[in-house]
């Protein structure tokens, strides 16, 4: 046999053909490749097979101890919450601020345990060490409350465990998402749970917004089972970030309405202790309110007047013992006050000062309704806010069809016919 190097070519005994080595290497490799393939997917599929035998080896005497102790956790997981609850609400001096906190809790499910372990996030004992095995969340109305929550929580809190998330600040999966995260100690007095919890308990402290949209988006965006496509994952985003200016301006219209109520009532306050008059205050419902509250304010008597006024006309007695009703009464007379232009406390005494010389025609218009209903039927009370509404319609009856008006249909009809009546004589 001749072989020549040089130019790939060789010639055998038995045949005189010239043939191409590059020919016989793609037969060859055409042929040996697929075996290579089935015996790496032979050995592949072995070794899968050995990690999931490993694994489910691994997983089972978990499952077992999750199962055996999951009734007593959650167990103590009620009584954390309770607990955190009180100290919590301990914060917030007023009933209307604890209608504005909720604390929840719950153990941490097995698929999302396995999960962690499949994952590798979990390793040694990965029950004991899961951080959010229980999980607490404390869910406030807005951001002005989390404050007053995390030092509720200072005498639970391990050291540097305090995690505020902000929705910009997250990477991948976790953008957008906002939250306060606390690693808390067992509070004191409770039972131990049933397992040593090396991490202890998990708080997240979130407005109601944050827990909305954490809701929202946990199942299809934070922990999907199939992909999320960019422009939705950017709307999620948006959303997000469209939810921290709400709460941000939440807190902040709340405080300035605490902030503006103040001011208004000291404001009316020193100018009564310093017998100033009030006549250029603006009229609002905390103005009207504040000079009515009680005795020595600048409209308190002219309001008792009305009341008497009122029921020597023979309109029934209330039972209440305010001059003045906080809610539906005072937002009914504003939407009166605004029609007929009552913009100033002065104004609102020129229209007290002739309600008292209408008792006449207040009388008139009891009368009217009287002949127009049953005899049980009760539409006038000795309320100084009803005296101002009638006294006003009785200048023009036809905005007594006002939408929410203090007064009623048929008593702006009694008002229109004694009005009508006055101007035919």
């Amino acid at each position: 046999m001749r072989v020549r190097l040089g130019s790939q070519r060789f010639l055998t005994s038995s045949s005189k053909h010239d043939l191409d080595t590059d020919d016989i290497c793609r037969s060859l490799r055409d042929k040996v490749e697929p075996l290579m393939t089935r015996i790496d997917g032979r050995l592949e599929d072995s070794s899968q097979k050995d990690a999931a035998r490993e694994l489910a080896a691994r997983l089972e005497p978990l499952k077992e101890e999750y199962d055996a102790n999951k009734d007593e956790l959650e167990t103590f997981t009620t009584e954390v919450v309770n607990r955190l609850d009180e100290d919590v609400r301990r914060e917030f001096p007023s009933e209307y601020d604890h209608r504005l906190i909720r604390v929840t809790g719950r153990v941490k499910g097995w698929d999302s345990i396995k999960a962690k372990i499949e994952a590798g996030v979990l390793r040694k004992e990965p029950l004991t060490n899961c951080g959010d095995l229980i999980g607490i969340k404390i869910i406030a109305l807005t951001t002005q409350h989390i404050g007053k929550i995390e030092d509720a929580l200072l005498g639970y809190r391990r050291r540097d465990t305090i995690q505020r998330r902000s929705w910009w600040a997250g990477r991948g999966r976790a953008r957008g998402y906002a939250a306060t995260h606390v690693q808390i100690d067992i509070p004191r007095g409770l039972s131990p749970p049933p397992m040593e919890l090396e991490l202890g308990i998990e708080v997240q402290v979130l407005t109601e917004l944050q827990q909305i949209w954490d809701l929202v988006t946990h199942d299809d965006f934070y922990k999907p089972n199939e992909g999320v496509p960019s422009e939705s994952r950017n709307r999620v985003y948006r959303l997000s970030a469209a939810l921290d200016l709400l709460d941000g301006e939440l807190a902040q219209i709340t405080a300035a309405l605490h902030d503006e109520r103040r001011k208004i009532t000291e404001a009316l306050t020193e100018a009564a202790r310093k017998d100033d008059g009030c006549e250029g205050f603006r009229l609002d419902e905390v103005a009207l309110l504040t000079v009515t509250k009680e005795p020595g304010r600048h409209l308190y008597d002219d309001f008792l007047d009305l009341r008497d006024l009122a029921r020597d006309c023979g309109f029934k007695a209330s039972a209440w013992t305010e001059l003045v009703k906080p809610g539906d009464e005072v937002t009914r007379f504003m939407v009166l006050a605004e029609e007929f232009q009552l913009q100033t406390l002065g104004e609102l005494k020129e229209t007290i000062d002739r309600a008292k010389l209408n008792k006449a025609k207040l009388s008139e218009i009891r009368s009217t309704l009287d002949s127009r209903t049953p005899p049980d039927t009760d539409w006038l009370f000795d309320r100084p806010l009803t005296v101002l509404g009638l006294t006003l319609l009785l200048k023009d009856p036809l905005r007594g069809a006002i939408p929410g008006s203090i007064i009623a249909d048929e008593v702006a009809s009694a008002v229109a016919e004694v009005a009508y009546r006055e101007q035919d004589g």
